[in-house]
Formats: structure tokens, sequence, C-alpha cells
């Protein structure tokens, strides 16, 4: 798998476009989406620590994201509680050396390869 790849899997994991771009006659470096409308100058870059963090603000929303914590060896903190204890917000907590952009950009993209009806499940 190429790293556009990656990226493209992982931005669409996330819920973000994946731009599909049509130049401006104005400007060789910008263009606009063709399915979204947005200008943009490329796509993230998820083995970065700007798309590390968007990783993390937007992995923790989706539906599949206990599913790789729990593959690559982290857990949640309601793991962690008795049966009669409440907890008001859970956390997830992920082994250290994912706290590395390409590994985690490695990681999350080989996991959504190998779980893809898993994730894009309505």
């Amino acid at each position: 798998m190429t790293n556009e790849e990656r990226n493209k899997i992982i931005a669409e994991a996330l819920g973000l476009c994946w731009h599909v771009r049509k130049y401006s006659i104005n400007s060789p470096t910008f263009g606009r989406c063709i399915k979204c409308g947005v200008i943009y100058a490329s796509h993230p870059d998820f083995s970065t620590w700007d798309g590390f963090g968007l990783i993390m603000e937007r992995g923790t929303e989706r539906r599949w994201w206990k599913c790789f914590i729990n593959k690559i060896g982290g857990f949640s903190s309601i793991d962690l509680l008795e049966d009669d204890q409440e907890l008001m917000e859970p956390d997830d907590y992920i082994p250290v050396s994912t706290i590395n952009p390409p590994i985690m950009f490695t990681e999350l993209s080989t996991w959504l390869s190998e779980n893809e009806k898993e994730w894009r499940k309505g």
C-alpha cells in the first residue's frame, strides 16, 4: 500500500473528504474539490504530528475506534471498572509506542485496510 493509499483510507475512516481537485486557472497550487467544494492545497499527511493530531481528534469519535485501540494493545478506562462502578467520561489509553506519527500511521492504515467492512458499515 502506498502512502497516498494509506492517507486516503485514514481520511475516509475519519469522515474526511479525500478531495478530488479541479485546478483553478488562476492558481496552479490551490484547487477546488469537485466532491465537497472546499478549496485546498494538499491532502492531509497522517504520518506527521499534524496528521497524528487529526487521528486523535477525529478517531475517538468514530464507532470503530475502540476495536482499533484494543488491537494495538490499548484499552478504555471503562474496562477497569468494577461491575457496580460508573464513569462519567471514559478515557482511551494507547500504548506509548504508538504515540509516534509514523507508527500510528502504519498501524491505523493497516488495521483499516484489514477491517474495511467493519468500519465502512453504516
